[in-house]
């Protein structure tokens, strides 16, 4: 979906009249973890604490559990372990507020989780979480 702009005046002259934004040069919406179980299918960045990071079975994956441990979580974030590497000082953000950026999907048909694949997908916020 393209949404185009007419641009007044001088700016309309010296960029040629109109300013034309696809739906992908928008930034995704900024959801609360508790809120992302709505938004399935979408791309969107999900805010939240993070009660736990969690390696999983055998270190093929990483959960980034928010909100409280897992299995009471709200949300997760998953990092397989083939860029795991990528992501450094992943203990660290225990009790702390990041934002991730992905699409949404639901893990075991229970929980609303994104897969981490980029680091700049992974944002910690300044501050520690008030809620765990």
């Amino acid at each position: 979906m393209r949404r185009c702009l007419r641009l007044p005046g001088v700016l309309a002259l010296l960029l040629g009249g109109v300013e034309c934004l696809s739906a992908q040069d928008a930034p995704p919406i900024v959801v609360a973890d508790t809120a992302a179980i709505h938004h399935v299918g979408e791309v969107v960045t999900v805010e939240g604490p993070i009660a736990n990071v969690h390696v999983g079975a055998h270190r093929k994956t990483t959960f980034l559990n928010f909100r409280f441990r897992y299995p009471d979580h709200s949300f997760s974030a998953w990092i397989p372990d083939s860029v795991v590497g990528a992501f450094p000082g992943l203990a660290t953000l225990e009790g702390r507020v990041v934002r991730v950026t992905g699409k949404v999907w639901m893990q075991d048909d229970k929980w609303p989780a994104i897969t981490l694949l980029r680091p700049q997908d992974l944002e910690e916020l300044p501050g520690e979480a008030t809620t765990r």
